[in-house]
């Protein structure tokens, strides 16, 4: 006698991961804060003409298990309360490959100086031990930090951020200040070898964070059309950032310099589920330090790179205290496919290609 086993498929159930309210499951896509996602059917396994022969056939079949605490950034499991820590992480050339934001729910990536990036890793759903280098802080990422309520992870900062301390409303840990939870790898030369343990901030955030959210939903996408291939061109010397669309994985893999773009520790290429690109205006303030301002909290155009389609539409930030809300060309709010996302910040007329 032959036994079927049939996969679990995974479904989210709304136990309002931000308030603690257990409101059970839902037939439409879950407005955010919290993500909803309906349970998917259990497939039927097929009889071979073998098994036609056998009298007695066991079906084990496992009802679908759904998410207990959806994460309100990825839509997949949280492990945890609502403690967002964010931290700042280098890609210059020498600071490759970083380690840790492989493991984060959302990353942002905008321009420093010289057409340089940096990274703002909001780490929610996984704590890696080893997360770096991390580096000083722009006066806009703070603002990024706000959006989510987050702890946000530094080591410095530009004069611009500094006389800006008191005035945005972001928790803090300034390396620089307090190094004590940092560590140096020495196996790497100064100032590209700062690191930090994500479970060794949780133990810093002493206030209370308010739930933030995006809009998912496991419905395909409909509107767009395929695409094969994205590249941003930051610099187009030394920080051209592309993305292929693996569809068996349905993941966005990530090169730069059209290389592979890996996590120093484990090795793997990064990927992002969900990719969205924000057309922000760029000044410079300080030329001689090249140090800029980039507009969030204003409106602007966005494309969008999910579940194998590519569409166009807006973004709008009213306030510093408000979140970010991204718009398809209909002037509806945009829903992502539970998974990470990466937020591409370019300016204005930066020319994108997408194959």
């Amino acid at each position: 006698m032959k036994k079927w086993l049939v996969p679990i498929i995974i479904g989210v159930i709304l136990l309002s991961s931000c308030s603690g309210n257990d409101s059970g499951l839902t037939e439409e896509t879950t407005p955010r804060p919290a993500p909803t996602q309906k349970p998917l059917e259990t497939p039927t396994p097929e009889l071979t003409d073998d098994d036609a022969n056998e009298t007695n056939i066991d079906i084990d079949v496992t009802e679908p298990k759904a998410i207990e605490n959806p994460s309100p950034i990825t839509g997949l499991e949280m492990n945890g309360e609502y403690k967002p820590v964010a931290v700042i992480v280098e890609n210059f050339a020498a600071a490759r490959p970083q380690s840790g934001i492989i493991d984060a729910d959302l990353v942002y990536e905008a321009n420093a100086e010289g057409g340089i990036t940096r990274f703002l890793a909001v780490f929610l759903s996984k704590r890696p031990e080893i997360v770096g280098p991390v580096r000083s802080v722009r006066h806009y990422y703070m603002w990024m930090a706000q959006e989510w309520d987050a702890l946000l992870v530094h080591y410095g900062q530009s004069f611009i951020a500094e006389d800006m301390f008191n005035k945005v409303n972001v928790k803090r840990l300034n390396g620089f200040y307090d190094e004590k939870l940092f560590w140096r790898d020495k196996s790497r030369k100064a100032p590209h070898n700062v690191y930090i343990d994500i479970n060794d901030c949780l133990d810093v955030i002493n206030f209370d964070q308010d739930c933030k959210g995006f809009k998912f939903s496991m419905e395909p996408v409909q509107n767009g059309k395929e695409y094969k291939k994205v590249t941003i061109p930051y610099n187009r010397s030394n920080n051209v950032v592309s993305y292929e669309y693996d569809a068996e994985q349905d993941l966005n893999m990530r090169f730069i310099n059209g290389k592979k773009d890996t996590d120093r520790e484990s090795g793997k290429q990064y990927f992002a589920k969900n990719i969205i690109i924000q057309h922000a205006k760029h000044s410079i303030l300080e030329p001689g330090a090249g140090y800029r301002d980039v507009k969030l909290v204003d409106k602007g155009k966005a494309k969008y790179f999910i579940g194998g389609r590519y569409f166009e539409g807006t973004w709008e930030r009213k306030s510093y205290d408000s979140q970010t809300v991204f718009y398809d060309e209909s002037g509806n709010e945009i829903a992502l496919q539970p998974g990470n996302t990466w937020v591409q910040i370019v300016q204005e007329d930066l020319q994108i290609t997408v194959e």
